[in-house]
């Protein structure tokens, strides 16, 4: 998986283990007006798919998580991706994004989809990160942005690692 480094400590994306859960679920329980409700069933689920990715601090800390489903006609839907306040704007996000498009390009999946509400600031980093807003949606509670990002398969081959951010 990947490591990067930040203000001197090493942070490293890897697929989330079992023992992880409750780290995971508090991190995202923190950010709750931005995600939603996340339960533990559909991270556990995630994990036991290899669909769930973390960012851990060198001791042991759970600082970011990106949870996302690879479907069979080719397309991931990345469900949410969120980093601890204190590790935003330091690359944290971008390396589990670039890490989930590694892996999706790797298992063959044409574009990654997204829906983010109207009003966070995540939608920049979608901009940013070369996703392209395709269509709005009213959603349930909030107006959705809905942006997708077309893989080229000819990440598959590189080395996540080797990466700079």
């Amino acid at each position: 998986m990947t490591k990067i480094t930040i203000c001197g400590g090493e942070v490293e994306i890897r697929h989330a283990i079992v023992d992880e859960i409750d780290a995971i679920k508090r991190l995202f329980d923190r950010h709750k007006r931005e995600l939603g409700f996340v339960v533990n069933a559909a991270l556990e689920n995630s994990i036991s798919r290899n669909e769930l990715l973390v960012a851990i601090t060198e001791f042991g800390e759970v600082v970011g998580a990106v949870h996302y489903r690879h479907r069979k006609d080719g397309q991931t839907t990345l469900y949410s991706i969120v980093v601890d306040g204190a590790y935003r704007l330091r690359a944290v996000g971008r390396a589990l994004l670039h890490e989930l498009k590694h892996e999706a390009s790797r298992k063959g999946q044409q574009s990654i989809h997204l829906k983010c509400p109207v009003e966070l600031e995540a939608n920049k980093f979608y901009e940013a990160e070369h996703f392209s807003l395709i269509a709005m949606d009213s959603g349930k509670h909030r107006p959705l942005n809905i942006w997708c990002l077309p893989l080229n398969q000819s990440v598959a081959g590189s080395n996540p690692a080797e990466v700079t951010f």
